[in-house]
């Protein structure tokens, strides 16, 4: 993308559910900029990777702790997953 490179952790395929899902790992805090990391490479797989026919992509980041607040209200409203 525009000669940046990005690296998520982990990328499983579900071939007969038609999905992916991706898992970041976090050896620390969870972070909202860790939240925005994760939504930004599913909306990538969403728009420039999955097929027309393919289920929304789901987004785990995996971490050693977590605030309830920064869980809470990090993830986009619109986003149903």
């Amino acid at each position: 993308m525009n000669g940046d490179n990005f690296y998520i952790d982990l990328v499983f395929n579900n071939y007969m559910l038609k999905y992916f899902v991706l898992i970041d790992l976090k050896l620390d805090k969870l972070t909202y900029q860790a939240i925005g990391q994760m939504d930004f490479y599913v909306r990538y797989f969403d728009n420039e990777v999955k097929d027309e026919q393919g289920n929304p992509t789901i987004g785990i980041v995996l971490c050693s702790d977590k605030k309830d607040t920064i869980v809470k209200y990090a993830v986009l409203n619109d986003n149903k997953k």
